[in-house]
């Protein structure tokens, strides 16, 4: 049993038991079972080589389980222990149980595997499938036999159903027949020998009738296409005649189409003059090909003028006409009356409001943002003469180290508006006006574009521009600030230095970026000693000296911490001249003996109340209780 359960897996909890010891009080228990106990109610194999195991469990049922069966569960209310029909079961009167959960019957694990039981039967499978494939191929070729017998039966009825005689359907008496039929057609050959000749010259005679008589057709043809041609030239002719009377060409027209007509005093064919005509066309249709892609070109350049200037100043410049060339009389429109309202000759006031205003307004959100950064760090550094008095451990103190790190976005931010800030304040000769006037207008739309993109996502309330705006506003993520830690390291004994005498200690710097390397009572004790800055820099303590007196109230205080490390912070903050009030669960934490004086608070079950304890709490043996405090008395040093 031992070696099964260890190299297979139960699935669950197993308990084996050697049911061949008895168990004690059991026979007895069995005696006393009475009726309507749950024993009654089970059916258990005790014969056979089944009996012992059979017999245990019935003494180990009617110890354990010794519950009277009820079929109304309000009879349970009446009784110390019993078993309903829904399977509630109350153990004694205080506990009532009932446990629904099911276990798979794969999961049962009583007794050996069926592994010899699933390969007989996978065996057996085999064996009927094979049976099955044989049956499967006896009945395909029954099925194949009986339609064979079928096809011959039809052919015999169709035998039998045929009335015609045996001269008609004899192959002797058709074999005769085209035998007679192939003598006649080669006698009939053999006579025709005679009329080839003849034959052959009747063919010749037809093909020469049918090629005169196509030729006849073509020359016809060829003559209604010329007498077409003809008829069509004259009218053209006529029509150009009336149009050439009706609106002749002005003076300019026959100027400009005279080089296209050079040669045309040498033309004597008409065929020359067609192919003078048709290069002039030529000619014509090129240029106004050239034309029309000269045209596009401008249209779309002035599409692409139209549309920047929308983008420029507004969609609702062109929301009646639109940006397309069909535009063009509506934008000119309104660039006559730009100049007409002056808007050029204001260009130079303009620019010099937007540098000074600009150069202004920017100048100072830069110059405010330094300010803060040196502001956070002038708040900051004057902790470190209140900490250098003060040992963070034995032997060593913290200094506070403030270093500027911008922001990526931060940086990008501030020089852009360094870079839009650099204006040229002086003007350009008036003989230069004219070369560097292009690029002025362009360097100004610039700096305003950049601003302007600045400006609207300061003011922009969109989840990434708040925090791109947080980014480059908010200095206090622009400063880095860490904290070093001085100790106080002796020198190994043995050495020297040159003058022979032994070595004063040196100081050893170990930085603290974060506290994530700390434990949690060194964490609680950092945490404490900057706090305690923080407070006697707020009292006045770097100003006016450790005179001051400080109440500190700290609930959970270091709950996190171990007491060596509380007692340290606890001392630390009494070292910095406060007075603390501390509060903690003393089964997380003892702080008393570090403390002047305890109080304790305890909760009342009854009333689920807290307060103060108005009773004596510790009573020795024959003796009324007494106060007793476990605090230990500790000085507040003063400097």
């Amino acid at each position: 049993m031992t070696r099964y359960l260890n190299d297979n897996t139960v699935r669950g909890a197993l308990r084996a038991v050697d049911v061949s010891k008895p168990l004690a009080g059991g026979a007895l228990a069995v005696e006393d079972v009475s009726d309507g106990d749950l024993l009654t109610k089970l059916s258990i194999l005790t014969s056979g080589a089944n009996a012992d195991a059979g017999e245990w469990i019935r003494e180990r049922i009617a110890l354990d389980f010794a519950y009277p069966c009820v079929e109304d569960p309000d009879e349970l209310a009446s009784m110390d222990k019993g078993l309903s029909l829904g399977g509630v079961v109350k153990r004694n009167r205080h506990t009532v149980e009932k446990d629904d959960r099911f276990t798979s019957r794969q999961d049962y694990v009583l007794g050996f595997d069926n592994a010899s039981k699933l390969e007989l039967v996978a065996a057996r499978v085999g064996e009927l499938e094979n049976e099955l494939v044989k049956a499967a191929e006896l009945a395909q070729s029954r099925e194949d036999s009986h339609q064979g017998m079928a096809r011959q039966l039809e052919a015999l009825r169709r035998v039998a159903e045929d009335e015609r005689p045996w001269e008609q359907v004899s192959a002797a008496v058709a074999a005769d027949e085209l035998a007679r039929i192939e003598q006649r057609l080669t006698d009939a050959l053999a006579a025709q020998a005679d009329l080839e000749p003849l034959r052959a010259s009747i063919e010749t005679v037809r093909e020469k009738h049918q090629s005169s008589t196509g030729t006849a057709a073509v020359l016809q043809s060829e003559y209604k296409a010329l007498d077409h041609k003809m008829t069509t030239a004259d009218g053209l002719l006529d029509a150009a005649r009336l149009k050439l009377e009706q609106a002749p060409p002005s003076a300019s027209t026959v100027t400009a189409l005279e080089p296209y007509f050079d040669g045309v005093a040498e033309v004597s064919e008409l065929y020359e003059l067609d192919n003078l005509a048709n290069s002039v066309r030529n000619k014509l249709l090129d240029e106004l090909h050239a034309a029309e892609s000269r045209g596009q070109a401008t249209a779309e350049r002035l599409t692409r003028m139209f549309e920047a200037f929308v983008r420029d100043w507004g969609s609702a410049i062109s929301a009646d006409h639109g940006t397309s060339i069909g535009a063009a009389g509506d934008f000119e429109s309104r660039y006559h009356a730009i100049v007409s309202d002056g808007l050029p000759a204001q260009e130079a006031e303009f620019r010099l409001f937007f540098n000074q205003r600009t150069h202004e307004s920017f100048s100072t959100l830069l110059h405010l943002l330094d300010e803060e950064r040196r502001s956070i760090t002038s708040r900051i550094l004057p902790l470190n003469g209140i900490l250098s008095q003060v040992n963070f451990h034995e032997g060593s103190f913290l200094e506070l180290d403030i270093k500027q790190t911008l922001p990526a976005t931060a940086k990008q931010f501030k020089d852009a508006i360094q870079n839009a800030l650099k204006a040229k304040h002086t003007r350009p000769s008036r003989g230069a006006a004219s070369a560097t006037e292009v690029d002025d207008d362009a360097e100004l739309t610039a700096r305003y574009k950049s601003l302007e993109t600045l400006v609207k996502r300061l003011g922009s309330q969109t989840p990434e521009d708040r925090r791109w705006r947080a980014e480059v506003l908010d200095v206090r993520g622009h400063l880095f600030i860490q904290c070093k830690e001085h100790r106080e390291v002796a020198s190994k004994p043995g050495k020297s230095n040159a003058s022979g005498k032994a070595s004063k200690k040196k100081t050893e710097v170990f930085m603290h970026a974060d506290t994530g390397s700390m434990s949690g009572g060194e964490r609680q004790r950092f945490t404490a000693f900057i706090m305690a800055a923080a407070l006697s820099y707020q009292l006045g303590i770097a100003e006016q000296g450790f005179t001051t007196y400080g109440t500190v109230m700290m609930d959970e205080a270091f709950v996190l911490a171990s007491e060596e490390f509380a007692g340290a912070g606890i001392k630390a903050l009494h070292e910095f001249g406060f007075q603390l009030l501390l509060a903690a669960p003393e089964n997380v934490i003892d702080l008393s003996r570090h403390l002047g004086s305890v109080t304790e608070i305890l909760r009342d079950k009854r009333t689920n109340r807290s307060g103060v304890l108005t009773a004596p709490v510790i009573a020795g043996p024959g003796e009324p209780g007494a106060w007793r405090s476990e605090a230990n008395p500790v000085d507040i040093v003063l400097r």
